[in-house]
Formats: structure tokens, sequence, C-alpha cells
């Protein structure tokens, strides 16, 4: 559980800079998903920074902070979806619904931590070719935090209204939805969907 913390963590630095790199996509010169992603960390680690002696105080700060940055430009559902799979078809639209709610902020809450721990990896972008028109691009990097062995991270980008948008991570060559996918479809075959959401929520409250 510890490995899919981290790789979980992972994805959702994936998610904070893919949510400011969507801001920026206002720009009048769109900046490719590569140099965003080298660009964007850095103010996202910086802002970061500035707040930690609030962080140490108030855990909430770091929650509120995570939410606010990338609530605009994360596509919430699509993720559920992926990670519910054939579940996902069989949901109703309440269950849908009550899901995406209590799956977000789950992972806002309970990875959060696991973020902060990336706060001052240096995250070094390999170079990205892709056509101008391509819905779908890998950003390859490499995270690295002293004393620790440098990990692969390629991140999975679609364009959707203009803005790139995380759809996936592969931490090593292992997918993150893959991972949750199996997670959850272990845990509804246990208890049923109704179950895992009440669960979900339950955490998030907590």
């Amino acid at each position: 559980m510890n490995n899919v913390m981290k790789k979980t963590g992972l994805f959702l630095v994936s998610l904070l800079m893919v949510a400011l790199a969507g801001m920026a996509q206002a720009k009048p010169a769109p900046t490719a998903p590569d140099a965003l992603i080298s660009e964007l960390t850095k103010r996202w680690q910086a802002e970061v920074s500035r707040q930690e002696a609030a962080i140490q105080k108030d855990k909430s700060v770091l929650f509120r902070i995570t939410d606010r940055i990338t609530a605009p430009y994360i596509d919430y559902e699509k993720i559920a979806r992926l990670v519910l799979g054939k579940y996902w078809r069989k949901a109703t639209d309440a269950q849908k619904k009550q899901f995406i709610q209590a799956f977000r902020d789950d992972l806002v809450r309970k990875y959060a931590t696991v973020l902060y721990g990336f706060r001052k990896a240096k995250i070094t972008v390999k170079p990205l070719t892709y056509k101008e028109k391509a819905k779908n691009v890998r950003v390859k990097t490499v995270a690295a935090l002293p004393g620790r062995k440098p990990v692969s991270v390629n991140f999975i980008l679609y364009r959707k209204d203009g803005n790139w948008r995380a759809m996936d991570v592969l931490t090593e060559g292992v997918s993150v939805v893959a991972t949750l996918r199996g997670i959850y479809r272990s845990e509804i075959q246990k208890k049923g969907l109704d179950k895992v959401i009440a669960d979900l929520a339950g955490k998030s409250q907590g």
C-alpha cells in the first residue's frame, strides 16, 4: 500500500503541474507541455515553500492549496471513469456523481501529504516532440530527491478545450490508473459500489 501511495502521490504531482499548465494556456501563445511542466513545477514548489510554516501547523492548509490549484483544471470524471472501468458503465448517475466527489476528496486529502514530500524534488523534463494537432502526449520526466534513487515518471496528457490535462501517470512503467483500478475492483467485488463510496466519503470526513 505504501508503494501505491507513492505512485499516486506522483500522479497528483503531475495533476498539479498540468493544472498550472492549464492556467498558462490562456496566454496568446500556448507553451508546449514539457516546457509548461518544467516551468510551472517550480512555481508550485515556490508557493508551497512560502506557506510551509502554515502547513506545518495545520495540514488542512496543504489540502486547500492542493484542491484550489487543481480543481478547475482536473477532469475528475474522466479519471474516475478510467479507475472504475466496467463498474462505471454499471453505475447509476447518482452513484457516478457520489463516487467522483468522494474519490476526489479522498485523493486530495490522503495524498496531499505524499505530494508535500516532493516539494523539493528536482524534476528533469525530457524534450518532447509532438504534432500540434496531437490529442494525447507522453511527457517523460525523472523525479529526484536527495539520498533517494531517481524515479522515472511519464505523464500521459490529453488535450481538452485547448488545455492539457492528465489522464494517467506511469511510474517506473507502472500505470497509476491501472493500479487504482485493481484496488477498487477488488473492493467493489467484496463490498459493492455503494459501500466503497460510503467508505471513501467517511475517510474524507475523518
